[in-house]
């Protein structure tokens, strides 16, 4: 009886190896692929966002545009981590494997919010933002709006009402938020609008 409980064990064993095996795998792959559609979506996006003219009434009130089958709202920049992303528009378990997506929110109402994964190439530098770092937004009619980092903190997941909700109407502006890299917290950034530019 001992030796049966030891090699159904032993079986056990070597299957959850396996299992673990495949799992992390198939988390390097998805990230991987997450990667690459960010690496061949930016020039595209940054080619329909520079032919935008904001000086034309139709332009400037564009929120949107499409690449790829996708709709995009714009481009996130943050210079003092060389990150550069583009942003989809709903926010859904599908888009967020391809770039970080719109939560909630707009620029225009200053109360934007975006979630993205803890990947490498999306949202994983955030635990390295400062306070006074620019985070630019480049919307999809092609102007800039420009943000200061006011503050880095920590959340629980149950805390999604103070995550996207303002108490005070200057308390930020734009809300970047990814998991921790144990997925037991949220790493957010809070940010205050200091101009824009055309």
């Amino acid at each position: 009886m001992k030796k049966t409980i030891g090699i159904i064990c032993i079986i056990a064993g070597i299957a959850m190896i396996f299992l673990s095996i495949y799992l992390i795998g198939k988390n390097y792959y998805v990230e991987y692929n997450a990667g690459k559609s960010i690496d061949n979506v930016i020039p595209k996006l940054e080619e329909k966002i520079g032919s935008a003219d904001v000086g034309t009434d139709t332009l400037a009130d564009v929120e949107e545009t499409i690449v790829d089958g996708h709709v995009y709202i714009g481009i996130i920049k943050v210079p003092s981590q060389n990150l550069e992303l583009p942003i989809i528009k709903e926010w859904n378990y599908d888009n967020l494997e391809i770039a970080p997506c719109r939560f909630t929110g707009s620029y225009k109402s200053k109360d934007l919010v975006i979630a993205g994964h803890n990947y490498k190439r999306h949202f994983s530098k955030l635990k390295n933002l400062q306070k006074g770092d620019e985070i630019i937004f480049v919307a999809a009619n092609g102007k800039d709006y420009i943000y200061r980092v006011s503050l880095v903190e920590v959340l629980e997941p149950k805390q999604v009402e103070y995550l996207i909700n303002k108490e005070k109407e200057n308390e930020w502006d734009l809300s970047l938020f990814t998991c921790t890299k144990s997925g037991a917290g949220r790493y957010v950034v809070r940010c205050i609008e200091t101009n824009s530019v055309e």
